[in-house]
């Protein structure tokens, strides 16, 4: 009877090594998950870097062309007839009120459409409109 006690004896050893086994191994795989998170993470931050220089460098590219066109003698023209109200020899300059839209205009582009309507068809739109003003 001698050798089964020694194997019952053997035997809470061998559970109480796996047991501390499993735990290192479980502790591996929760390090290396989180490892893993980490360098998922700097990736995506590396890539958002890198648009944003991508970003930055188209945009210093516009304001490098814009400041090459802020020195051209085309923009100091336009800058001096619009801002400074400065006029070429020979040339009339005409302030048209309202923004640059002419004054009754849009009653003029009404008539029109107005117009391009039959007689009968205008009649009935009098008396059968509901829209009264």
């Amino acid at each position: 009877m001698q050798p089964n006690s020694k194997k019952r004896k053997l035997k809470p050893w061998r559970l109480f090594i796996a047991f501390v086994v499993g735990i290192v191994v479980v502790f591996i795989m929760m390090s290396y998950g989180q490892e893993l998170r980490r360098r998922v993470e700097l990736q995506q931050h590396v890539s958002d870097l890198k648009k944003e220089i991508t970003d930055n460098n188209q945009r210093i590219a516009d304001l490098r062309n814009l400041l090459e066109y802020l020195k051209t003698d085309d923009y100091v023209e336009r800058a001096a007839h619009e801002k400074l109200g400065f006029q070429v020899p020979g040339e009339h300059v005409v302030i048209v009120p309202g923004g640059g839209s002419v004054a009754g205009a849009q009653n003029i582009q009404e008539q029109t459409v107005e117009s391009q309507v039959s007689v009968p068809h205008q009649w009935w739109n009098l008396f059968f409109e509901t829209n009264f003003q």
